[in-house]
């Protein structure tokens, strides 16, 4: 890995200045972005009947004249059916019994379900950033090409949402997850042919509801520089200085990174979050996929890279990311994009090089902000994706980046 170089650091200066225009700048994001969000909690609190309003948690839902009202359907009973650990607590969620009773036949259905964030620090930001919204517009406005779960309520306002799917443990699928090394080579294939239909479809035409360069949330350098702080301090020794260094650098040129992933082609509707928890594997050996959250337009090397770097086991991926990276662009023919239109394996692997920045910072955010994310997930994913980083010398192609030769 390239070492790093001091002369692309910022002076004290650059950076205080750098800070206090980006706080001005996100307190105008927040006032700006805050205001549907506020509107809504109020009218929510104050205006609105509670017997109208979406739940405040999701242990409401078992009222089932709550679970009626959101779902449309006649509901006679809602019964917890597991009471499982969580690993993730950007939403409150839960598994549900529901007894329908529509036209006088009973019929039980078994759902997840999650509502927005316990503590309103978190709902907030994923409100007035988006998040919540653009889960809930992929289950409701588009059609996907691969499995999904089955939706039953997908609703939303501007401070609260309502999303149940079927439970899909009952159909026995495999929920494999971060903590665990059994990703092998043809299940990694699997995964990328599954993100493959999902960008083919997609290919040049991300529908309207994605986020896009004038949608997406910002990326703050300074909440960056926090979280990066914050993870230290939880997992001490999980990441190496001279790759917190090269990291903590990128993050004071994170508009120069960004810069160069809006002017990287082809374009199409990537998923956004494709660690190997946000997939399933159906009893036929089917894959699918579920968590939208973070659906964006971006060059589609951002699913693959996020997903190999992330989730693929550290020590196999080196002997296995040309031929899973070919494997995809093959996988884009086959599922209908023009060849002239599929991108070289060059355009590839530096895309494979300079990702793992977005990828890390995805990770750093949620492991360092609030709790968005526990410690294992963190260090599980975050110790891959600092292999990865030092073993493609991602920060070469950072450096390369800043010098303009990319």
């Amino acid at each position: 890995m390239a070492t790093y170089q001091s002369k692309f650091e910022p002076s004290l200066l650059r950076k205080v200045k750098i800070a206090l225009i980006e706080q001005l700048y996100c307190l105008y994001l927040i006032l700006v972005k805050g205001f549907p969000f506020v509107l809504d909690v109020i009218k929510t609190r104050f205006f609105q009947d509670k017997a109208t309003r979406l739940p405040s948690s999701v242990s409401a839902l078992l009222d089932h004249k709550l679970y009626s009202k959101v779902s449309g359907r006649n509901v006679k009973k809602v019964e917890y059916s597991d009471r499982l650990e969580q690993h993730a607590n950007s939403t409150d969620r839960a598994w549900f019994k529901v007894t329908y009773a529509d036209n006088g036949k009973e019929e039980e259905s078994y759902v997840f379900a999650k509502v927005q964030a316990k503590t309103f620090f978190v709902r907030a930001i994923m409100c007035i950033f988006d998040v919540y919204r653009n889960e809930l517009d992929t289950y409701k406005n588009v059609k996907m090409p691969v499995l999904t779960p089955g939706v039953h309520v997908a609703t939303w306002t501007p401070s609260r949402f309502v999303l149940a799917m079927d439970d899909l443990r009952k159909e026995e699928v495999e929920f494999p997850n971060l903590w665990e090394k059994h990703i092998d080579k043809g299940l990694g294939k699997q995964v990328i042919s599954t993100l493959a239909k999902i960008h083919a479809k997609f290919w040049g035409n991300a529908p309207k509801g994605a986020w896009n360069d004038n949608t997406r949330p910002y990326k703050g350098k300074v909440m960056g520089l926090y979280t990066l702080h914050m993870v230290n301090k939880r997992c001490p020794g999980l990441i190496p200085e001279d790759v917190g260094k090269v990291f903590s650098q990128a993050l004071w040129h994170w508009d120069d990174i960004r810069d160069f992933y809006s002017r990287s082609y082809p374009k199409t509707m990537i998923h956004g979050d494709t660690h190997i928890g946000n997939f399933y594997i159906t009893k036929k050996g089917e894959v699918g996929t579920f968590d939208f959250q973070c659906k964006a337009e971006e060059h589609p090397m951002r699913d693959i890279t996020y997903f190999l770097s992330c989730s693929y086991p550290e020590e196999n991926l080196e002997r296995d990311e040309v031929e899973l990276i070919k494997y995809y662009l093959k996988e884009l023919e086959a599922n209908g994009v023009p060849s002239g239109q599929i991108p070289s394996f060059d355009n590839c692997w530096l895309q494979y090089r300079m990702q793992p920045f977005y990828t890390m910072y995805a990770f750093i955010f949620s492991g360092g902000f609030s709790d968005l994310m526990d410690p294992h997930q963190t260090n599980c994913g975050v110790r891959r994706i600092v292999k990865h980083f030092q073993r493609v010398n991602s920060a070469g192609a950072f450096y390369d980046l800043l010098e303009g030769r990319i």
